[in-house]
Formats: structure tokens, sequence, C-alpha cells
């Protein structure tokens, strides 16, 4: 119901978008930091195998890549907490918001919610006339001395049978 309310207050409006937005960034921050910790893990296990080859054949040790990835790593993961901050201010900045403006934001909800209640109404009014057309059939067989037949419903035991 909320959602149905926000774009009427293009200050929330605008709130809940940075705050979607940087949960988005943030997902994507943590996509990458975790894929470059793996790579640094991998880096260097692979580093440290090439040295022990080329240390055993007599040659020189070939240059490390894990400290690249770790560099990467660590400015990743200084991306993420500063991404994470951001995350927190805005939340706090919406909740204030939503705080300030409650009463106004509580007409806008109770509007939309009888808006909505309205429009189940009107459905409920549609389902209440074709269940009185459905049993009115079974009123007009009553003076008639039977009762109206009802549809065939298959039991338990009929379909234990088969």
């Amino acid at each position: 119901m909320f959602e149905s309310i926000i774009e009427k207050v293009p200050d929330l409006q605008r709130l809940e978008q940075a705050v979607g937005a940087l949960q988005q960034e943030q997902a994507a921050s943590q996509a990458k930091a975790a894929a470059l910790s793996n790579k640094a893990a991998q880096a260097r296990e692979d580093d440290l195998n090439r040295e022990a080859l080329a240390l055993n054949s007599g040659r020189r040790a070939p240059k490390p890549k894990e400290p690249e990835l770790r560099s990467q790593l660590e400015s990743a993961q200084r991306e993420l907490e500063v991404l994470e901050r951001r995350l927190t201010l805005a939340a706090s900045e919406r909740s204030r918001y939503i705080q300030e403006h409650g009463e106004e934001l509580t007409r806008l909800l109770a509007g939309a919610q009888a808006a909505e209640g309205e429009k189940v109404a009107e459905g409920a009014a549609t389902v209440l006339e074709d269940l009185l057309r459905y049993f009115k059939a079974e009123d007009d067989a009553r003076p008639c001395g039977g009762s109206y037949p009802l549809p065939h419903r298959r039991t338990r035991e009929h379909h234990k049978s088969r």
C-alpha cells in the first residue's frame, strides 16, 4: 500500500529511489569484493606453485599476481564500507522524513486504503449477485417437491473403487 502513495510525495519518492539505487550498488559491490577475494586466494596458490616450480628447475621466481589482486580487493572492500555507510545515512534520512511527515503520509495511506476498499466492494457486490442467482435455482426447485440436484461430486470411496 505504501508504494501506491510514494508517487504523490516527490521528496519521499526521491529518498526511496536513492535507497534503492544504493542497495543495488551495494549488491554489485559485494559481488565484486567476493569475486576479487576468490581471485586473490587462487592467485596466491598459483603464485606459490609457480615459484616452487621455477626454483626447483633452477630459474628465477616469476613476479607474483596476488599483490595486485589484494590491492584491488582492499579497494573494493573500502568502496563497500563507504557504500554501506551511505546506505545507512540514506535509510536514516528516509526514516526521518517519514517520521516528520507521518500525519500527511497516514492521510494518504488512508485514502489509498479507501480506494482499494471501494475496488474490493465492487468486486464483492458482483460475486454476491452471482451467488444469489446461483442459489436462486435451489430456492425455485423447493416448491416443485424436490431439491435441486447438486453437481456430481466424486468421493474418496468412488476414487478408491476404481
